[in-house]
């Protein structure tokens, strides 16, 4: 069986669409940074100076330590943020542990910044793209609609 795709019946709806999925892939692909509203200076702010290099902690209280000694605590990481996962795995620890032993310097630093900011605006789109869905399901076009009845097969020249 084919996957179902609702098709919007409102140019709107589909433009809409359209427009939270280019955005999406952007943030994803990193074909652009993420937007100002969700790289605030609050963001992954680091409170006390890296020591040793990064063996980043779990999250505890809104905080983590970047270094085993615990120093290089960053604050600004909201639980959504931390526990953001894709096909199960958290995203932002598994980043961090995939960089165990490297130098805490500043692109390292810029660099978790840069991954916390797009999974916040991820987490916004993804919100958008989820309204966005309920429209279209409101009100779809249908498979004899478009001239794509169930029994057609499609062929190499569609």
């Amino acid at each position: 069986m084919f996957p179902h795709v609702p098709f919007p019946a409102s140019r709107e709806v589909f433009t809409a669409a359209v427009e939270v999925g280019r955005e999406i892939r952007a943030v994803e692909t990193f074909a652009r940074v993420p937007g100002p509203q969700f790289m605030t200076r609050a963001l992954a702010r680091v409170e006390t100076e890296p020591t040793e290099v990064l063996h980043a902690s779990d999250m505890a209280d809104g905080e983590f330590f970047l270094c085993a000694n615990r120093s290089g605590r960053v604050s600004g990481i909201t639980a959504d943020i931390w526990t953001f996962s894709v096909s199960g795995y958290r995203l932002l620890p598994r980043w961090l542990a995939a960089r165990k032993g490297q130098p805490v310097d500043h692109a390292l630093i810029v660099a978790t910044r840069d991954v916390a900011g797009r999974i916040a605006e991820l987490i916004d789109l993804f919100g958008r793209a989820d309204r966005v869905l309920q429209q279209a399901l409101a009100a779809t076009l249908t498979r004899d609609m478009l001239g794509v009845g169930a029994n057609r097969v499609a062929t190499t020249n569609d």
